[in-house]
């Protein structure tokens, strides 16, 4: 991306903005043309825009914050997923004593929606009452926060300003949050694969689509990273299937995939337009199991480095998700972290990071290269 400005008149430090154009951009139909949206919005975005032939520095990352803020609390409320008020009614019958799994609750649209997430997800939504979207726009808002804090402005644009990400940040959905927890698990994995196992885990237990990464694991982290995932697993999840059984938690997963009548942004969605014909539910879940599992089998020689394991962990999640049945664009919120933070480096564009005063952030990526370098 370098390339193609260096030849261009504006200076280095001025050029570094274009890379932000995309970024900014992305915010122009986050919302549609809402009033709340034109009232803080797009103002936010014409003002990045005119950073451009600003060097990258500090303002400029805070202008980003400040804009990707901005277009959060410009979406509340939001409101197009039930998953929230289902986990809402799935703690309060916890708190009753009742088993969460194996029912459908009349808080969904329509009723009857299961509780198919972990007991981490239980335990993560339990402190903050009925209402949980807030608990997705501070996950949104502390990512925010780490990316301005580790000073790379292409990762920080597009994660402020993508519509699916200021939208997931309070429309109902947890992907936010199970963003956050798979961004602690990889960048764990990324020094220490036994913690990234555990971190891993812990995701897993409040969404099981974070096992997409433990395939690759088996090689970037060899034996003693699985079995250690495999005992925090254990004791995540043994409470749980002890008081519940293994029953309930099987028929909320049975449930779920039930649960949405027409497929969804995925293969199946596709085939059904092109045959003007209904699909099986059964036969494209089965379909997006079997190319999960040929995605793992194929990128295991990849994970052998830190962007392949990686690479590996997101190709498996985004093929199995997208060719089943039904999926959501939120997914992509689960992502997003990760990818966002090393989306400077993949760009190649890792040079020109804004070190804050003191640089406490460089400081401790330092300490922890010199501590436990990567293994390639």
């Amino acid at each position: 991306m370098w390339s193609l400005v260096a030849g261009s008149r504006v200076g280095p430090a001025s050029a570094v903005w274009l890379t932000l154009i995309p970024g900014v951009l992305l915010v122009l139909p986050a919302t549609g043309l809402q009033a709340s949206f034109l009232l803080a919005g797009f103002p936010v975005a014409i003002a990045v825009l005119l950073l451009v032939r600003r060097p990258a520095g500090s303002r400029t990352v805070a202008a980003l914050l400040f804009a990707g803020v901005a277009v959060r609390m410009a979406t509340i409320p939001g409101g197009t997923s039930d998953v929230l008020a289902v986990t809402a009614a799935a703690d309060a019958r916890l708190l009753s004593g009742l088993d969460p799994w194996g029912v459908g609750y009349a808080a969904s649209w329509p009723p009857g929606a299961p509780f198919p997430y972990g007991p981490v997800a239980l335990l993560w939504y339990l402190p903050f009452g009925p209402d949980l979207r807030q608990v997705e726009m501070i996950a949104s808002l502390l990512v925010l926060g780490l990316l301005a804090a580790r000073g790379r402005p292409l990762g920080l644009a597009v994660y402020a300003l993508a519509p699916v990400l200021i939208i997931a940040a309070s429309d109902g959905s947890n992907d936010t949050s199970a963003g956050l927890l798979l961004l602690a698990a990889l960048l764990a994995a990324k020094r220490s694969p036994v913690a990234g196992a555990v971190g891993l885990a812990v995701a897993a237990a409040f969404k099981p689509y974070a096992l997409a990464w433990v395939p690759a694991l088996g090689i970037w982290g060899g034996a003693g990273a699985l079995a250690a995932g495999a005992a925090a697993s254990a004791l995540l999840w043994g409470p749980a299937l002890l008081v519940s059984g293994v029953g309930p938690v099987l028929d909320s997963l049975r449930m779920a995939t039930a649960v949405h009548a027409e497929p969804s942004l995925t293969v199946a969605r596709v085939v059904e337009q092109l045959l003007h014909a209904r699909v099986s539910r059964l036969a494209f879940d089965a379909l997006a199991l079997a190319a999960g599992a040929l995605a793992a089998l194929g990128t295991l020689p990849l994970a052998r480095t830190w962007g392949g394991f990686l690479g590996a962990g997101v190709a498996v999640f985004g093929i199995t998700l997208y060719c089943g049945y039904w999926a959501s664009v939120t997914y992509l919120a689960a992502i997003a972290p990760i990818l966002c933070w090393e989306l400077d480096e993949l760009a190649g564009l890792a040079w020109r990071r804004v070190r804050w005063p003191g640089d406490p952030i460089g400081r401790l990526e330092s300490a922890l290269e010199q501590r436990r370098p990567l293994a390639a």
